[in-house]
């Protein structure tokens, strides 16, 4: 084999290689939350679950020391999100439709009382595009 024909060959396999990348799509979803009271002071502590409402899959997230949580490589679709926290009623937002390559934050309120209570805030506007 001469050094043409072998340069030529280690060309076309870096073109190749390098075209899957460029092909490659963000099929998933990221969700943000913070979670707080009604003065606006953040909640540590507490568990949020998503739901997927097509599949029935569940998603748990902590919730940190500031008050945030994070659902990463969500598989597109519409979801329900509970989140819970000692002392606060359960707050439950239903109809969250996720895109592809969408980046969520939201801010969650709850109110003081006890886990057996429950908010619910249903139909939510569309998200739109990707937003941080």
């Amino acid at each position: 084999m001469n050094s043409g024909s072998l340069a030529v060959r280690l060309a076309l396999a870096f073109l190749l290689c390098s075209t899957t990348v460029i092909w490659g799509q963000v099929t998933t979803a990221t969700l943000y939350g913070t979670v707080q009271d009604s003065s606006g002071a953040v909640i540590p502590g507490g568990e949020a679950t998503l739901t997927n409402d097509d599949t029935g899959l569940v998603y748990l997230a902590p919730i940190g020391a500031t008050g945030d949580f994070v659902f990463n490589v969500l598989p597109v679709g519409s979801y329900t999100l509970k989140v819970e926290s000692d002392g606060f009623k359960t707050y439950q937002s239903t109809g969250i439709a996720l895109i592809a390559s969408q980046v969520v934050r939201q801010t969650h309120t709850l109110e003081i009382g006890s886990l057996t209570e429950t908010v619910t805030v249903e139909g939510r506007p569309p998200l739109g595009g990707a937003q941080e």
